[in-house]
């Protein structure tokens, strides 16, 4: 090849890469480019694929040493041509003309390119100010004829001259059959397609967590490949942490980490969002640049980590009961979500015939999980069993008061069968003795032997048995509340509000007669609020629990109503209320805290 001709072909293969925007855009178009062999073994063209994000390169005739070279695209990892062939026209003589050359077919108007003009007295496609330039593309070895640009419309694939337009803009910008909208001027078919060029278009499809690590899966669901990119992780909206992102192919996907961010869920809930090459404030470019998209409002994925309490493992005992026997269960609950759960009840229910009608129910108060956690609950004895098949379910978060990411698997269920009758004994029941909302409180009781700490269950209680039980006034439990620094826990103290089950009391003591079936008696326990009283001058504030003169301070539990009366001492005159209340007449506060 001559000097003057390889500098030629030098200049036009670097017109590839300083113009990464004339590329095959939606309109169909087509661009070819020459490109010496020397250029194609240096891996000229793969670079050119690779760049400007073609797929499937092109196969091209140029006039070389009196011959048409057809140069196939560099497709292997070397950067070397994989095929080349040479052609000869009819005779073994050079060819002029593409219909000259075979195999292959004579041109027709449908082959021309969207930059040609199907010039009839010559059958060929002309362009380029009347220079012709002739290529094959595919293994079909359609012919074209183009120059290395592209115009703002789309150009006849009928017959032109005719008056029928027949090139069109779809629906997504593609030219297809019978435009409505294009005209003929000039034996060239113009419609309203305008060329849009492939562009990349990254998307998140995943996010997890891997030890303390937040991963996530970033694909390039565009038609062209896409530069370096960084990722952002955003916390209940507040970004944290950014990922920078390698190049990536159309269609191809990559696992990422923040690996710089340590992860601890610092609530019960949590957003955690992800978005691919993030747009600056005011769509000003991210670090690391910001890539143009053909779709900038998908870039972001949003979850939100909660915890989730199942029940992992559960049995009943004895595993082979006979009629008569008092049957124990047991169920383990597990937080497998993604943030802590607070204190919550596991429910036991028991259904003794098997008909999908539970006919009881037990509580269990189930402290507060980390992620990963489990607890061990136990119902001891609380069933004596009837000859029969009978089924059992064990609920965690069984009142709903754990807001979970799945709330449709916290139960799990089971049957079983007592095989035989009971030896004929005299009936007699069981009492489960319980305190809310947690367990621990202790309990005394008579006769001999019914004092306990709560949950706790005695058995075998002939009808009619008198029962006294006394609950302690108050307890102290540690709690664990989680901040975003992480867990803080605290002392909290509950106060004896009620009884309920076997007998409906506010007193802490109470007596009642052991019924013929098994039994609840409950504690519930709630928090106090102080209300504290301060005066000026001579006087007295009187109220529920409150005497001030000499008691001006009183514990209530929420939600309790006080009615304040202030009684000024002889010779004063009372001024007024300040702080809770207000005026000068009798006040009235609701307790909803200190």
């Amino acid at each position: 090849m001559k000097p003057k001709n390889l500098f030629l072909i030098f200049i036009f293969g670097l017109f590839i890469f300083l113009l990464p925007s004339v590329v095959e855009g939606y309109c169909k178009m087509s661009c070819w480019w020459q490109i010496s062999p020397d250029d194609c073994r240096y891996g000229a063209m793969q670079d050119a694929v690779e760049k400007l994000g073609i797929i499937g390169f092109v196969e091209r005739y140029t006039p070389y040493e009196g011959r048409f070279v057809w140069y196939h695209s560099c497709s292997d990892t070397s950067g070397k041509c994989s095929e080349s062939r040479f052609l000869t026209g009819n005779n073994g003589q050079s060819c002029t003309a593409i219909d000259g050359c075979l195999p292959f077919p004579s041109p027709s108007c449908k082959d021309c390119l969207k930059t040609g003009v199907w010039d009839a007295s010559q059958s060929q496609c002309v362009s380029c100010n009347g220079k012709t330039e002739q290529y094959i593309r595919g293994d079909t070895f359609e012919i074209y004829a183009g120059c290395a640009g592209f115009p703002s419309s789309c150009s006849n694939e009928g017959n032109p001259g005719d008056g029928k337009c027949e090139s069109a803009c779809g629906a997504d910008d593609e030219c297809d059959e019978k435009a409505p909208n294009s005209t003929v001027s000039g034996g060239i078919c113009n419609s309203d397609c305008k060329f849009i060029p492939k562009e990349p278009d990254l998307i998140i499809t995943d996010i997890w967590l891997d030890g303390n690590i937040i991963k996530y899966t970033i694909k390039n669901q565009g038609e062209v490949g896409a530069g370096e990119s960084r990722s952002y992780l955003y916390i209940d909206g507040n970004q944290v942490n950014s990922d920078p992102v390698s190049n990536l192919a159309s269609g191809q996907s990559s696992n990422e980490s923040f690996v710089y961010y340590d992860y601890t869920c610092s609530n019960n809930s949590e957003t955690i969002e992800v978005c691919a090459d993030k747009a600056g404030p005011n769509g000003a470019a991210a670090s690391n640049g910001w890539i143009p998209e053909s779709d900038e409002n998908n870039n972001c994925l949003k979850v939100t980590w909660l915890p989730d309490l199942i029940i992992s493992t559960h049995r009943y005992s004895p595993s082979s009961p006979n009629a008569g026997d008092a049957i124990s269960f047991t169920g383990k609950v597990k937080n497998q979500g993604l943030c802590p759960a607070d204190w919550s009840y596991t429910r036991l229910y028991i259904d003794k015939d098997n008909d999908k009608d539970y006919d009881y129910t037990y509580d269990q108060t189930t402290y507060a999980l980390d992620p990963g956690e489990t607890e061990g609950e136990e119902w001891n004895g609380v069933w004596k069993c009837t000859k029969g098949t009978h089924k059992y379910q064990i609920c965690a978060d069984a009142t709903g008061r754990v807001t979970e990411s799945k709330e449709r698997n916290n139960c799990v269920s089971q049957t079983f069968t007592c095989e035989e009758e009971g030896n004929g004994g005299e009936e007699t029941a069981t009492l489960f003795v319980r305190s809310t909302p947690y367990d621990g409180a202790s309990i005394t009781g008579s006769p001999s032997g019914f004092s306990g700490t709560t949950n706790y269950t005695k058995e075998n209680i002939s009808p009619g048995t008198s029962i006294s039980l006394e609950a302690v006034d108050n307890y102290t439990v540690t709690e664990t509340i989680w901040t975003k620094h992480g867990p803080v826990r605290r002392q909290k103290t509950y106060y004896f509000k009620n009884w309920s089950g076997c007998k409906e009391s506010d007193s802490n003591e109470i007596t009642f007669s052991m019924p013929s079936g098994d039994t609840i008696c409950t504690a519930n326990y709630d928090i106090k609020y102080t209300l504290s009283v301060s005066k000026t001058g001579s006087g007295t504030v009187t109220g529920t629990g409150i005497d001030c003169g000499t008691d001006c301070s009183e514990k209530y539990f929420p939600g309790t109503s006080v009615k304040l009366t202030a009684s000024p001492k002889s010779g004063w005159q009372f001024a007024g209320w300040s702080g809770a209340c207000s005026g000068t007449g009798s006040c009235t506060v609701t307790m909803n805290a200190n």
